[in-house]
């Protein structure tokens, strides 16, 4: 079985729905997502919040091409995360809710069972994920997070670990 590649976000207190992936995450398929899936995925919420949300991505090679940075730049003009306009600290798990929440916490409730093929896989990581939603747990990371950053600006962007 290969391994799916997902995307899903967080805006606020909201999660977004989870898009899977074909194939490979080619910067022309990115960039389709982008496009066309990306804004079906956050049509519910609020424009006042979609209009300020910060896009924040990791160093894939596919999220670097010049015709995925022309979109992003020209749609999401200073709101860019990671060597764009905004520079995010490098592999910065304590500082992004979802590296140290949501992907550890769904990977525990997906493979809390076997897994037999991509299909469940993706059944299981959108049952996680809605999970997530009804408990309303995004409240707790959202204070957390807020919690770390200020950590990180007291410690002038120093390791943090010995203070959580």
């Amino acid at each position: 079985m290969s391994s799916p590649n997902v995307c899903t976000g967080i805006i606020g207190r909201r999660i977004i729905e989870p898009y899977f992936f074909v194939r490979n995450v080619t910067s022309e398929a990115y960039l389709d997502f982008l496009q066309n899936k990306l804004p079906e995925l956050v049509k519910d919420i609020p424009f006042t919040i979609r209009r300020n949300f910060i896009f924040q991505q990791d160093g894939a090679p596919a999220y670097f091409r010049r015709q995925v940075r022309d979109f992003l730049n020209d749609n999401y003009q200073g709101r860019i995360g990671r060597g764009e306009l905004i520079a995010w600290p490098p592999r910065s798990p304590d500082l992004t809710s979802l590296d140290f929440y949501l992907w550890s916490h769904i990977k525990s409730v997906v493979y809390s069972e076997e897994i037999t093929g991509f299909d469940q896989l993706k059944e299981r990581i959108s049952f996680a994920l809605n999970q997530l939603k009804q408990q309303n747990t995004l409240e707790n990371v959202h204070r957390n997070l807020v919690r770390k950053a200020q950590l990180c600006i007291r410690q002038n962007g120093q390791h943090l670990q010995q203070f959580l």
